[in-house]
Order: structure tokens, then C-alpha cells, then sequence
């Protein structure tokens, strides 16, 4: 994986985030200030404070973020890969024109990458911009949710009312919820808080006693059944049927089906060279237990205890992810895993699954759902393995040791609700290099010094090498410690057709030219980008 696109989406994601939940937070603040309060000065309740609960949500939002740009960035390089081997085969369309295939590869490869990051004299990119401004307004929703969920602030804003823009631009379905207003605790906020779908505009307008009084309230959305008919009229898509503040994710189920059918290890393997790693069991733990919650009241296996859990068979549920309908065989191998058991599992699904600690992909491509609880003197650790094929799943119940091995053999998070002490103690990639020894940041000090590279083979064409070096389209340099001596690698990479050239240059000395195919190229991307 190219990092400089990974990190060009990834901080630009996270940017975008950061700058949005501040806003959120401070339009709560100042609607609080302007019809409430009334106050020149500003009680302590009432500034951009960020607590721990803001903090936590912010870090899943940046794991988030970085797993998409690992995600968006495998797709845009396997795309790229494509495009080679089809002009390579004559497979192009555009090949068995006039077109030289060398303008043709600029041209479609700029085509491409135009969805994915800026590219000087080119329009803005739309599949990045569609996913920052779907992060950006879900941060900023997530934030004003959050902030007005405080109990001393909930009880200002006693009913939220769901607006749209009312222009020529708004979806039918959404105006059909233009103005509508329930309860603050009403469960169908769970379902249509904004956004409400790609580049959603919409957004609630908290309503404080005399303007509830002013207005038609409606009533209280008492069965799931009533909320879905709401979801199904405001054509709110699957990916979008949650709270992103109530659920503390902004992607939720899309992000999964993005993932759906990738290779998780290449992504993987990319994202800890780009600085992330796996958090480790023992550091979990710690986290599960601190915040392990109350264990749920015994539940005995039956059909209609599991109908008023998860509905008709076979049944659904929920998660921070999305909705999943549950696999056929579910009902039935549930009730053979209950005959006997010692500890009885239906009543830990829900609150597993809705609420979870931490959400991981392990290394057979599932997706692991962990929750911790107290019981008695005994911490018990729920973990619940998803298996998605479309919208159906099918789900494995883990307990602590079967966790801890599928922790410490896990490819990376996709949610957590835990905030660790420090910023930085997982989950968020870095982007500077940790040889610390030799500066790889300045390009313009690499590019300068590329006369000056020694050349040691005889073999090498000396005009040769220094032109792709010169010209190369990527730069990669890496540190390392070979008996206590500090080395330089530097990788220089030039595109062509059916291949790419490449010059090795140990401590500034070129020691190697080859062509090679393009299915190779990742093998040489080591280090830190420098072009």
C-alpha cells in the first residue's frame, strides 16, 4: 500500500471529524447561551468541554476513519493494478485505438485516482468527498446528540425536531419527516438521526419547553414494528438506520461491507506499516474489567422467549454496526448449545451485540463482538463472532479463553466504546517513521542528493539509473539496525507499461537495477513514502 495515499485520506477524514464534532459541540453551546440561559458569562456546563465520553467517541471515530483509508486506498491500488494488466493484455477498450498506451495510462489512471484523493488541475474527488462529508455531518450529529444527552442538558430540550433544508434538493422521503417532533426519549431517534443518508443534509432542532408546548408532539413510537414503518417511509437506507452518537460509529454497516470479500490480511498487513497495531489481550483486559457492566438477568431458552428478543423466527439483531437478520440454523443450534450448559448465553446477545466493549476483525475474516461483565466476584467476558453473507449472519458464542487467542491473533478494530489512558496508546496509525536516526521527512533534501548517489555495480548503466531516479514516480526509504549501525534503504520506483524499473540504494550507494512486474510492486514499497 502507497502510505502517502493512506495517510493523505486517512488525515483528511480525521481532519474533517475533528473540526465537525467541535462544531457540533458548540452549537448545542450556543443554542443552550442564546434561548436558555441568557448569560453574558459562561458556566462551566456550558463551554466546548470535551469529556471522557467525547474523547471515546472521538477514538472510534478515528480508528474508523483510518480503517476506511486503509480500505479506500487497497481498492484505489487494486484498481490501479487492473488498469495495468488490462492495457498490458489489450483488454482496455482504449487500447485498439490511435492513443498511445503510455497517454492512455495517464489519463485512466488520473481518472481514478480522481475518487480518491486531489489531483492538481482536476475536480475535487467524489468517492472521498462523499465519505468525508458522511463524516463530517455524522460527527457533528454525534456531538450535538451527545452533548444534548447530558442529564443537565436534557432536561432543557424536553422534544427534537426533525428538519430538512425544504429546498428543490431535499429527498421526498425526507420531507415526509420535515417538522415532525417526538420525545427526546423516543427510541425512533435511534433510527433517523441525521445523516440519513450520502451527503444527507438534514438535522434536528432541540425544542425547549414553551416551544413543545407551541407544538404537535407526536406520539410515543412504543413497538419496533411503528418505528420501522417510520424508517420504510422516510426511505432511510440500511446503512444509515442507527444514531451515530448513540452507536459511537459513523460508517456502522457500510464500513463491513466494504470489507466484505477483501483480503483483511493485505489491509491489514499495509495499516501496521503505516504505524497501527493490534491492541494485545493483557491491555484489554485491564479496560473490560474497569468497565465491565451488570450482568443481565437470567434468560430460559424457549421460542417465545427468543421471538420477544429477537422477533419471528428466525429473528434479527441489532448491533453498532446495523440490523442483521439471523441465519436460518440459528434458532435451533442456540437451543442445542443451551441443553446442559452451565451458564445459560441467550441474555448476553443483545447487550453484546448493541453494546459492545470492543468490535474486531479476527484473522478467519469474522467479525468478533466483546463485552465484559460483572458477576458477583467474577468478571465474565461475552464474545460473539459474526459471520456476514449479505444481510444474514450467523453467530458463535466465545467465552475468555477463546477471546483472548482471537485478540492476540485479531487484524484490527472496527469499534470500541474504551478510552484507553493515553491518545496514542492504540489504534491509531502514526506516520512518522520509528528509526528516528536518519531524517526521511524532507523530499526536497532526497531529490537534491539523487546526483550524489555513488554507483557500485559495473554491470548498471550509470545514465540509466541516475534517469529513473530522477523520474521515479514513488521513493520509499527505510531505517534499520544491523549490529548496532544504523542503515539507509532507499527504493527508487519507475512506472512503465508492462513494469516498473527499480534502483536499490543502500547508504547512498546504488547496488541494483530491475524490471519488474507489477504484481511484484508491494514487495518494494517499504518504509516511508518520500514522493
Amino acid at each position: 500500500m502507497n502510505l502517502e495515499l493512506y495517510r493523505i485520506i486517512g488525515e483528511t477524514l480525521n481532519a474533517g471529524i475533528e473540526k465537525s464534532y467541535r462544531a457540533g459541540l458548540a452549537s448545542i453551546v450556543k443554542l443552550n447561551k442564546k434561548e436558555i440561559l441568557r448569560l453574558k458569562d459562561e458556566p462551566e456546563l456550558f463551554k466546548i468541554n470535551y469529556t471522557g465520553t467525547d474523547n471515546a467517541m472521538l477514538m472510534n471515530f478515528r480508528v474508523e476513519a483510518f480503517t476506511v483509508a486503509g480500505v479506500m486506498s487497497y481498492e484505489l491500488q487494486e484498481k490501479l493494478k487492473q488498469l495495468a494488466l488490462d492495457l498490458q493484455e489489450g483488454k482496455h477498450p482504449l487500447t485498439k485505438g490511435e492513443k498511445s498506451i503510455k497517454d492512455v495510462w495517464v489519463a485512466e489512471a488520473q481518472s481514478i485516482m480522481a475518487d480518491y484523493i486531489s489531483i492538481q488541475d482536476m475536480p475535487p474527488p467524489r468517492y472521498l468527498n462523499t465519505n468525508l462529508r458522511t463524516a463530517m455531518q455524522s460527527s457533528y450529529h454525534a456531538a450535538q446528540f451527545n452533548r444534548l444527552q447530558d442529564p443537565s442538558v436534557k432536561e432543557l430540550y424536553p422534544s427534537y425536531q426533525y428538519k430538512t433544508l425544504n429546498d428543490a434538493r431535499v429527498r421526498e422521503q425526507h420531507r415526509k419527516l420535515h417538522d415532525k417532533i417526538w420525545k427526546n426519549n423516543d427510541e425512533i431517534w435511534n433510527h433517523i438521526w441525521p445523516p440519513n443518508g450520502w451527503n444527507c443534509r438534514c438535522y434536528v432542532k432541540p425544542l425547549n419547553q414553551e416551544e413543545e408546548n407551541n407544538s404537535a408532539v407526536e406520539p410515543l413510537t412504543s413497538s419496533n414494528e411503528l418505528r420501522q414503518e417510520i424508517v420504510r417511509e422516510g426511505k432511510i437506507g440500511k446503512d444509515f438506520d442507527r444514531n451515530p452518537g448513540q452507536v459511537r460509529s459513523i460508517w456502522g454497516k457500510w464500513l463491513q461491507s466494504r470489507l466484505s470479500g477483501k483480503n483483511y490480511s493485505n489491509i491489514s498487513d499495509d495499516i501496521v506499516r503505516a504505524g497501527y497495531r493490534m491492541p494485545k489481550w493483557e491491555e484489554i483486559e485491564q479496560l473490560l474489567k474497569v468497565n465491565a457492566a451488570p450482568e443481565p438477568e437470567p434468560v430460559e431458552f424457549s421460542e417465545e422467549n427468543f421471538v420477544k428478543l429477537f422477533g419471528e423466527l428466525p429473528g434479527s439483531v441489532n448491533s453498532v454496526l446495523g440490523k442483521y437478520r439471523l441465519a436460518d440454523v440459528f434458532f435451533r443450534k442456540l437451543a442445542e448449545r443451551e441443553k446442559g450448559n452451565r451458564r445459560k448465553i441467550i441474555q448476553y446477545i443483545k447487550p453484546t451485540m448493541e453494546e459492545p466493549h470492543i468490535v474486531f476483525v479476527d484473522r478467519e475474516n469474522g467479525t468478533l463482538f466483546v463485552k465484559a461483565f460483572k458477576s458477583n466476584n467474577e468478571t465474565i467476558y461475552a464474545g460473539i463472532l459474526k459471520q456476514l453473507n449479505d444481510e444474514e449472519i450467523v453467530i458463535s458464542f466465545y467465552h475468555k479463553n477463546n477471546i483472548h487467542n482471537k485478540v492476540n491473533e485479531g487484524k484490527f478494530l472496527v469499534y470500541q466504546s474504551l478510552f484507553p489512558a493515553s491518545d496514542n496508546a492504540w489504534g491509531l496509525p502514526k506516520f512518522t517513521h520509528d528509526g528516528g536516526r536518519v531524517n526521511f521527512e524532507s523530499k526536497l533534501a532526497v531529490s537534491a542528493g539523487i546526483r550524489n548517489i555513488k554507483i557500485t555495480a559495473d554491470v548498471m548503466d550509470e545514465n540509466e539509473v541516475k534517469n529513473i531516479m530522477n523520474d521515479a514516480n514513488e521513493i520509499w526509504g527505510e531505517v534499520y539496525n544491523y549490529n548496532g549501525v544504523v542503515n539507509s534503504e532507499i527504493n527508487f520506483i519507475r512506472y512503465r507499461i508492462d513494469g516498473f524499473q527499480l534502483v536499490k540504494v543502500n547508504n547512498n550507494e546504488a547496488y541494483e537495477h530491475k524490471f519488474i512486474g507489477y504484481d511484484k510492486i508491494d514487495e518494494y514499497r517499504k518504509g516511508v513514502i518520500l514522493k
